[in-house]
C-alpha cells in the first residue's frame, strides 16, 4: 500500500507506520536528503517481497515478488511537485534510475482534406529508428487502383425527369423464364440504361456544379449592366435551377457514399459529407498488409491471397465430418415447437408480408452485388414490386434459389485505426435485397416464436432483453475469485476470433 503527501519528518515516521500499517507488515520511505518523506510504502510480508530499485524525493522505485509464484513486477510510486523546475528534477531522476528509457511519439503525417482528396491511396510507413530518435517516413502515393467500378444504384437518380419513363421501358420488355430469373434479367438489362443516363446528365457531378455557377455568376454579372434584358433574366432564372439542381444531385451523391445517417437536417452539407468520403475511402484502402511471419506484403495479388487464406483458416471449408456433430447438436436439442406453431411456420407467403419484409429495410443500407438498394424497389413499389412479389414466392413454393441470388459481397471492415494484418478486420456479408426478403420473411415468422423455444437465461434475441445484462452479472459473479479466504474454484472464459 503506498501513501503519499505523507510530509513526514525522519524522527516521527516510525511512529507514523505503526498506527498505518498492521504490525506484521514492512514498510519503506523515500527519505533522502530532503528534509521530510513524501512517500511510504508497506507491504504484506507472506504475499510479497519488496526489493528497493532506487528512490529520489518525488520517487519511490521497488522490485516486488510475488512469493507464491516467480511472477515480479516494478512498481512506482509518483509524488511529483507542481513547479516546472522541480518536475525537470523529477525526469532528472527517472533517467538516472534503471534503463532511463524515454518513450515518445516525435514524428507524425499531417495532411489535410485537399491531399486525400488528390491521393486518395497515399500511404505512410514508419520505419525502426536505429540510433536516432527519430523514424525514417516512407510515403507512398499509389496510384488508384485500376478496375471497373462495381454498380451501384444512386438515389438522386429517381429525382431525374425522365426516370420513371426509361423504368418502365427497359422494365415491360418480355424475359421468359422462372420468375427470379425474370427478375435478376430486368435489373441486369437496367443497369446499362441507367449508366448511359448517369454518363450523360451526371457524371463528374462536380464539375458540373462548378460550371453551372460560372454560368450564373456571368450571366447575373451581364444583368447588372441590363437589368431589364427580358432574354437575360429568362436565361438567369433557367441557370438558377439548373444549379440548385445540380448541386441537390451532388450532396445527395456525396451523402449517400459518406454513409452519414445521424444528419438528417441542413444546408448544402457538400463539403462536409465529402470529408467523410475522403476519410472513408483512406480507412478501408488496404494497401499493405503482414503475413503471418510478419513480413510486409504490398502486392495487390498477393494481399488477396494472404486475406482468403485466413479466413479460409478461420471459417474453414464444407467438410463431410460435419455431419455427424451437426446429427449430435440436433439430438441435443430438446426444445420443441407446438404443431399450431408449425403450422404458421409452413403456411404460405402472403405478399403483404414481402412488401412488410421489403419497408423494414432502411433505404440507404449497402447494396449487394447486384448493387441496387431497398429504396430502388420502395420508390418504384408499382413496377418492380409484382416482379420482386413473384420472385420471392418461387422461392418459398420451391425451394429453389438462383445462384445470383446465393451470392453476397464481402466487405472487409477494420477494427482498429491502423489494421497490419488481416485479423484487424471484420467481415461483413452484403447480400441482394431480393435474398433479404426472404431472410426478413423468415425472422418475422420466427420472431413470435423465439421467447418460447429461448432459455431465460439467455438475454439476447428476444425483445425486451439486453446482452449486456448477462455482462453485467457475469462481472457480479467473478468479483472477489482471487480472495483466498473462499472456496476454491476456476473460470473459464472462452475466446472466438470469429463470432457467427
Amino acid at each position: 500500500m503506498g501513501v503519499v503527501e505523507t510530509k513526514l519528518r525522519l524522527p516521527n515516521i516510525q511512529a507514523t507506520v505503526t498506527n498505518c500499517f498492521p504490525k506484521d507488515w514492512l514498510w519503506m520511505d523515500n527519505f533522502t536528503n530532503g528534509p521530510v518523506a513524501r512517500i511510504l510504502l508497506g507491504w504484506d510480508t507472506d504475499v510479497f517481497s519488496v526489493h528497493l530499485e532506487f528512490k529520489y524525493e518525488q520517487i519511490l522505485v521497488v522490485k516486488v515478488e510475488l512469493c507464491q509464484s516467480n511472477k515480479s513486477f516494478l512498481l512506482s510510486v509518483v509524488y511529483g511537485h507542481n513547479g516546472i523546475i522541480d518536475l525537470r528534477a523529477l525526469w532528472q531522476d527517472l533517467r538516472r534510475g534503471g534503463a532511463g528509457d524515454n518513450k515518445s511519439k516525435l514524428d507524425q503525417v499531417l495532411s489535410n482534406i485537399d491531399w486525400l482528396d488528390s491521393f486518395p491511396h497515399a500511404e505512410a510507413v514508419f520505419l525502426p529508428p536505429g540510433i536516432s530518435d527519430h523514424c525514417l517516413i516512407s510515403v507512398t502515393m499509389v496510384p488508384p487502383l485500376g478496375g471497373r467500378k462495381p454498380f451501384k444504384f444512386f438515389n438522386f437518380w429517381l429525382q431525374h425527369p425522365r426516370f420513371q419513363q426509361i423504368l418502365v421501358s427497359s422494365w415491360n420488355e418480355g424475359v421468359e423464364g422462372t420468375p427470379m430469373y425474370v427478375l435478376t434479367t430486368k435489373l441486369k438489362r437496367l443497369k446499362g440504361v441507367l449508366k448511359s443516363m448517369n454518363l450523360k446528365c451526371y457524371s463528374n457531378i462536380s464539375r458540373r456544379v462548378a460550371e453551372a455557377r460560372e454560368k450564373l455568376l456571368f450571366t447575373q454579372s451581364l444583368l447588372f449592366a441590363t437589368p431589364f434584358d427580358a432574354v437575360l433574366c429568362q436565361q438567369e432564372k433557367d441557370l438558377v435551377g439548373k444549379y440548385v439542381e445540380l448541386r441537390t444531385v451532388e450532396e445527395s451523391f456525396m451523402r449517400q457514399r459518406s454513409r452519414i445517417k445521424w444528419l438528417a437536417l441542413g444546408d448544402q452539407n457538400t463539403r462536409f459529407f465529402h470529408q467523410k468520403v475522403c476519410a472513408r475511402r483512406a480507412k478501408n484502402t488496404i494497401l499493405s498488409l503482414n503475413d503471418a511471419n510478419g513480413n510486409r506484403v504490398e502486392d495487390l495479388e498477393a494481399i488477396k491471397t494472404l486475406i482468403i487464406d485466413y479466413y479460409t483458416r478461420v471459417l474453414g471449408t464444407a467438410h463431410e465430418g460435419r455431419v455427424d456433430a451437426t446429427n449430435q447438436l440436433q439430438n441435443a436439442i430438446t426444445t420443441r415447437i407446438s404443431v399450431p406453431d408449425q403450422l404458421m411456420l409452413i403456411k404460405p407467403v402472403t405478399d403483404e408480408e414481402i412488401k412488410k419484409a421489403l419497408w423494414s429495410i432502411n433505404g440507404d443500407k449497402v447494396p449487394g452485388p447486384d448493387g441496387y438498394n431497398s429504396m430502388f424497389y420502395q420508390k418504384n413499389w408499382e413496377v418492380v414490386g409484382p416482379s420482386l412479389i413473384a420472385a420471392v414466392s418461387s422461392f418459398f413454393k420451391s425451394g429453389f434459389l438462383l445462384k445470383e441470388w446465393n451470392t453476397t459481397a464481402i466487405s472487409l471492415i477494420p477494427k482498429v485505426s491502423a489494421p497490419l494484418s488481416a485479423k484487424d478486420f471484420r467481415h461483413i456479408s452484403c447480400c441482394n435485397v431480393a435474398l433479404k426478403c426472404i431472410t426478413k420473411v423468415l425472422a418475422n415468422r420466427l420472431q413470435t416464436l423465439l421467447p418460447h423455444i429461448i432459455n431465460k437465461s439467455q438475454s439476447a434475441f428476444v425483445k425486451g432483453r439486453s446482452i449486456i445484462d448477462n455482462v453485467l452479472l457475469m462481472q457480479e459473479s467473478v468479483r472477489g475469485y482471487h480472495r483466498d479466504n473462499d472456496v476454491p474454484r476456476c473460470a473459464l472464459k472462452i475466446w472466438s476470433d470469429e463470432g457467427l
